[in-house]
């Protein structure tokens, strides 16, 4: 493309375009023309300054041999081309869907658009795909609903993936001063491998997620239609449990050896989860702090996981753990659970000793193999009476 082409569509000018070519941002070929990958340096450059970096300090980087745009085409996705439509100019050819496209790129978790702002084809094309999906034949509250959660994921999947990058990768702050020789081995060739690896990686596992989700939802679909013909016993005889998990001292622990420390058994603690939770067939909700929330189909499972990730947190010398289960009716929404089990399982977790699975009776009673020591009726903020609850442990000698 020619120079002219490219301030289009970079949203610059051509005087602009020259400068980037003199401090070797830039590099046309024999014939003064470049290609799709300068788009992007382009942008690198207008991010760099919007962050207060000027120009001249980009310039003495390169100069340096400090900083380098010649990889820029294999690790940063490739620029789609303006579509000619801005915001607004899509929101208006979108009605009477009564979609708002600023609504919408912010639940993506993208940066608040201005009308004016101009659209990618990529963006033009996705944007008019999805309110067709989820729009056009619901309401713009469901729309932002499924955009902020396939947002939360992929925002937090591709800044967890460049921060794990950089934290494993990247030369110390205060280590000496390395240039981009030194850094091609280092940081470069596996900055291109992981980037390129990122896309297909998460179309695969989104598939199997997908494949995953629709399996769970017809079957829980069928069980419905049997039960409600009598065939099969309806769910609500055992009902969905939730767990919560805390380590125990964390705040003591954490002013007296630092914070470092408490990410580190926060992100054993998740892993733990992750996997206790998976084993039984349930699934980690969500980290909270020094804790963790965890949702099973039923009671007896939600006792095995919690048997299992008490096991592994000793194993990997992670300070005692408080739990608490609850079963009972919940509201599923978003990926989130609500309501008075949620509630109760929490407000059990902190009734629990160091160290100590602790259960309200719907759990106790399907944890009759196991040692069930009752601790007396209980009194818990935010429930007007006070709740029986129980110890769990496995019987002596198993």
């Amino acid at each position: 493309m020619t120079a002219d082409e490219l301030a289009r569509l970079g949203s610059t000018t051509t005087a602009r375009i020259d400068r980037l070519v003199e401090i070797g941002v830039l590099r046309p070929d024999e014939s003064g023309r470049f290609d799709a990958a300068d788009v992007q340096r382009v942008q690198i450059v207008a991010a760099f300054e919007a962050a207060g970096i000027e120009l001249e300090h980009v310039a003495m980087a390169i100069r340096e041999r400090r900083m380098s745009f010649e990889f820029t085409d294999r690790i940063y996705p490739e620029a789609s081309p303006p579509s000619g439509r801005t915001v607004a100019d899509l929101s208006a050819a979108l009605a009477p869907s009564g979609a708002s496209l600023v609504d919408l790129l912010m639940s993506f978790g993208l940066p608040r658009p201005t009308d004016d702002q101009p659209l990618s084809v990529d963006d033009e094309r996705m944007l008019s795909e999805f309110v067709a999906a989820w729009i056009a034949n619901t309401t713009p509250e469901v729309g932002v609903r499924a955009a902020r959660l396939l947002g939360n994921a992929t925002r937090h999947a591709a800044e967890g993936w460049v921060q794990l990058f950089t934290e494993v990768f990247y030369p110390p702050a205060d280590g000496d001063e390395v240039n981009v020789d030194e850094l091609r081995p280092r940081m470069f060739e596996p900055a291109v491998r992981i980037a390129q690896a990122f896309e297909p990686t998460a179309v695969w596992l989104l598939r199997r997620h997908l494949e995953h989700a629709l399996n769970q939802a017809n079957v829980e679909g069928m069980e419905l239609g049997l039960a409600a013909r009598g065939i099969r016993r309806s769910s609500t005889a055992d009902p969905p449990a939730i767990v919560f998990a805390d380590v125990s001292g964390f705040t003591r622990l954490t002013d007296e050896r630092g914070d470092e420390l408490a990410v580190r058994y926060a992100a054993a603690l998740s892993d733990l989860a992750l996997r206790s939770a998976t084993e039984f067939g349930g699934r980690l909700v969500k980290q909270l702090g020094d804790g963790v929330m965890l949702a099973f189909p039923h009671g007896r499972p939600a006792v095995e996981g919690a048997l299992a990730l008490r096991s592994a947190a000793a194993a990997a010398e992670l300070p005692p753990l408080h739990i608490g289960i609850s079963a009972g009716p919940v509201i599923e929404r978003d990926g989130d659970y609500f309501g008075r089990t949620v509630n109760l399982a929490s407000r059990i977790s902190g009734v629990a000793g160091p160290g100590e699975i602790v259960s309200d009776r719907a759990v106790a009673d399907v944890a009759s193999d196991l040692e069930v020591v009752e601790l007396g009726t209980i009194e818990m903020k935010g429930f007007i009476t006070a709740l029986p609850l129980f110890r769990l442990e496995p019987q002596t000698g198993h």
